[in-house]
């Protein structure tokens, strides 16, 4: 098991899907953080520290999960973040990007 930090913006779902390659991962989230993630409908709150299991899980996209990992990509419905650039989702359409 493995510790990481929840990020401004981001939702149960976008760590079930950074952490486990599937929004189904939402449960085992659940169970291995019942102290902080009571419900599926939980406000995260950045700078808390959810535990994650090193395992894969059947039917979960490992090849996601990897592939994040190693761009360093994190998922954030909050708020789009280019990794290493400091860019956000309010510069998209700005002329900044797009």
């Amino acid at each position: 098991m493995y510790t990481v930090p929840v990020q401004e913006g981001q939702t149960i779902k976008d760590i079930a899907a950074q952490e486990y390659g599937a929004v189904e991962g939402i449960a085992q989230l659940m169970v291995d953080n019942p102290s902080v993630i009571s419900d599926i409908n939980v406000d995260l709150v950045a700078g808390t520290i959810l535990n994650i299991q090193d395992i894969g899980f059947p039917g979960f996209d490992d090849a996601l999960r990897l592939l994040l990992k190693q761009k360093g990509i994190q998922v954030n419905s909050g708020e789009v973040i280019i990794p290493g650039t400091g860019i956000g989702a309010d510069a998209i359409g700005t002329g900044v990007i797009g």
